[in-house]
């Protein structure tokens, strides 16, 4: 069974929590993505942010160009594990209806994500080996 580390995005953006949020939401239309893992210091998982939660901030004016994305983002973040299945993935982003997991190694380091595309993509894969 496939499992996380055969489809995992590596060259995806990783935002820092010290970042602006009109910086991050730049860089995620410059990068055509529509969330991304944020990181301490340590480059340990802090957060999730994706467009809605900036969409839904700009609604304060004036909060855009001064807050960081620490007072944005999600901060209890539903991730994974390189050696997690693809359908135990699936069932959690189906189950807690994300667009994305950011995916931790052992030490909780940020080592890449895997989107919903991801996952269509490797089933689209799956389904022409059998067909």
């Amino acid at each position: 069974m496939q499992k996380v580390k055969d489809v995992i995005q590596r060259e995806n953006i990783v935002l820092h929590t010290k970042d602006k949020v009109s910086d991050a939401l730049q860089l995620m239309k410059d990068k055509c993505v529509n969330g991304a893992p944020v990181v301490d210091e340590e480059g340990k998982l802090a957060g999730m942010i994706v467009k809605a939660d900036i969409y839904r901030f700009m609604m304060d004016p004036g909060h855009l160009l001064s807050y960081t994305l620490d007072l944005v983002m999600t901060k209890n973040v539903v991730y994974a594990r390189p050696e997690d299945t693809l359908p135990r993935v699936a069932q959690i982003i189906s189950d807690k209806d994300v667009i994305a997991l950011p995916i931790v190694d052992e030490n909780n380091i940020v080592i890449g994500i895997i989107t919903i595309q991801d996952l269509l993509k490797a089933f689209i894969n799956n389904c022409k080996e059998f067909s």
